[in-house]
């Protein structure tokens, strides 16, 4: 039968993520679609590869394969990077 499950939550205020150098988990912290250019801006040259968890979409710079369009709000991605970075969700 139908039913309503109420999900309470907040908003993250601090939307930097710390990235390590190698593979890391990299949760949405927005509540809209993020385009996968600004992944590139803020990361540049030490942005590897992003997957999809469940999923088979990939950006990988190297190869030019940017088959995730945007960040979806609510999901989370596989990403590798070179150095120790951060990623800033925009407001």
């Amino acid at each position: 039968a139908p039913a309503t499950l109420p999900v309470n939550g907040f908003l993250f205020g601090n939307k930097t993520v710390l990235l390590k150098a190698g593979w890391n988990i990299l949760p949405v912290l927005s509540v809209v679609n993020v385009d996968y250019l600004l992944l590139l801006t803020q990361l540049g040259s030490e942005l590897i590869i992003v997957t999809e968890i469940a999923g088979n979409g990939v950006i990988w710079p190297d190869e030019g394969i940017y088959t995730i369009p945007y960040l979806v709000p609510g999901k989370a991605y596989l990403i590798k990077v070179g150095n120790q970075s951060s990623f800033t969700f925009p407001d």
